[in-house]
């Protein structure tokens, strides 16, 4: 704190107004700030704000006595930290976010994709045509296409995901191509959403 070379009681202003006034309190500074306060802060700063002026402190004591009235300190000083350091996470993130954008864009462009999507659609309500709560859907949970391969013919000879590559190939061969339009989804698959949450939290 001392390389702030500043008074003990503006700092406590700027902590109250989430301010970093003069770009004094770099991420750095606040870091620093956030590892000096003992684990116990909020014990410790209710006792040193029932003690008197005119009691001696040491040096960190007196830090302390200045902010002792703040309330939620520790989280107040999170927040500055994370505004800090926001643009630099949110750079980091960004060519992340490009990519699923692009990758989304071609999903919901992509034509051939669209028709394997209505194929596969059209598929399963044939298959629950007898099923009064199942039968002609609108439309389908896309955690689904990962468990086509799982619904096998009586036979088990085969499974819905070949039936329709077989139909495709068979009458739309074109649909098929549309993984050549999909440039940015292999690259998409690899982001995970809970790291990308955790950097902004």
């Amino acid at each position: 704190l001392g390389s702030l070379k500043v008074q003990y009681g503006d700092i406590r202003k700027w902590i109250l107004k989430c301010s970093s006034k003069e770009d004094k309190f770099t991420a750095s500074v606040l870091e620093q700030l956030i590892q000096m306060l003992p684990e116990n802060t909020d014990a410790i700063l209710s006792n040193l704000s029932n003690v008197g002026k005119d009691t001696k402190f040491i040096e960190a004591e007196k830090f302390l006595y200045k902010l002792s009235d703040i309330e939620s300190l520790v989280p107040r000083l999170e927040c500055m930290l994370f505004r800090e350091q926001f643009p630099e996470l949110a750079a980091e993130v960004a060519p992340k976010e490009k990519v699923v954008l692009r990758a989304l864009e071609e999903l919901t462009t992509t034509s051939g994709f669209t028709q394997v999507l209505e194929l596969i659609l059209l598929s399963v309500n044939y298959l629950n045509a007898d099923n009064r709560r199942l039968q002609n859907a609108w439309g389908f949970d896309l955690k689904f296409i990962t468990e086509i391969a799982d619904i096998k013919s009586n036979d088990k000879g085969t499974n819905l995901l070949d039936y329709i590559i077989h139909e495709a190939e068979e009458r739309w061969p074109d649909v098929l191509t549309f993984p050549i339009e999909l440039e940015h989804v292999e690259e998409a698959s690899t982001v995970s959403k809970t790291d990308v949450e955790e950097k902004l939290k």
